[in-house]
């Protein structure tokens, strides 16, 4: 598995032996088609990488803004991503429901054994948190962008 992680960025900067620490706290978990991995407004306790198979990001509009209320699909991820991180930073709720689209092999990072693992490690605890930052920065910047167009279109309609 280190080989695995260490085509992640999220894990990018660390050596084999670090890897393999990083290693030891993931838990392997198999989910089949349907399965809800965690749904929104709940606790985040813990951070995903996707070994194989494919992962769904759902969100539900806010109530009366749409015909239906049925979550919509924002992100389909798949083997190599990772989605959950905002988990090691704090412990909110979660803002989108994370569902298996496909048979799903996940690598879970429980938010308390990362946080233990970079206090014995601190070169460990370091790249990780600059790295889980990068990813929510550029997701941030995505995030930014979307909402920009979307005004932005939303002028040119009221315009029109």
């Amino acid at each position: 598995m280190p080989k695995f992680l260490h085509e992640i960025p999220l894990f990018a900067g660390l050596s084999e032996d670090e890897l393999e620490l990083v290693e030891q706290v993931g838990q392997a978990e198999r989910y089949s088609v349907g399965y809800v991995i965690f749904d929104e407004h709940s606790p985040g306790e813990a951070m995903y990488v996707i070994q194989r198979g494919q992962v769904d990001i759902q969100m539900t509009p806010p109530h009366g803004s749409d015909a239906t209320d049925e979550p919509r699909t924002i992100a389909s991820l798949e083997a190599g991503d990772v989605f959950g991180e905002v988990a090691l930073v704090d412990q909110g709720l979660r803002t989108a429901r994370a569902l298996c689209a496909k048979p799903t092999l996940l690598l879970v990072f429980g938010r308390k054994d990362v946080l233990r693992l970079a206090q014995d490690h601190p070169h460990i605890g370091y790249v990780l948190m600059r790295n889980v930052a990068e990813a929510l920065a550029f997701k941030l910047r995505s995030t930014d962008l979307t909402l920009g167009y979307a005004l932005a279109l939303e002028r040119q309609v009221e315009e029109y």
